[in-house]
């Protein structure tokens, strides 16, 4: 529904060589769990309707879950939308447009 607030936890593993820090800075470059909203055919809608900082850092190898809570914009239409869930190094970049794989996306219906 417009307007709710949707409780979701993403997973993820840490396939890479670096620890991901998860103590915020001013200058980023902490890792935090994203998620943007898009239209079924892959428009941004919201790119900020979640961002919530890791539990811990996460070692190589490491698998972190991560509990968000989402709140769907109001001026929503009626209709099928995309919540694609990615991991951000805040200030520089997500991971999926530097190559770490494409972020998972579950389609949703608001009504």
């Amino acid at each position: 529904m417009r307007g709710a607030r949707v409780q979701v936890t993403a997973h993820a593993v840490n396939t890479g060589d670096t620890v991901w820090d998860s103590r915020p800075s001013r200058r980023g470059g902490f890792i935090t769990m994203g998620c943007k909203l898009l239209t079924p055919d892959g428009r941004l809608v919201d790119s900020v309707i979640g961002r919530t900082f890791l539990p811990h850092d996460v070692a190589p190898s490491e698998r972190v879950s991560v509990g968000m809570g989402l709140t769907l914009p109001r001026h929503l239409a009626v209709g099928h939308y995309a919540l694609a869930f990615d991991l951000v190094d805040e200030q520089i970049c997500w991971f999926a447009d530097v190559g770490g794989g494409p972020p998972l996306v579950k389609v949703i219906r608001v009504r």
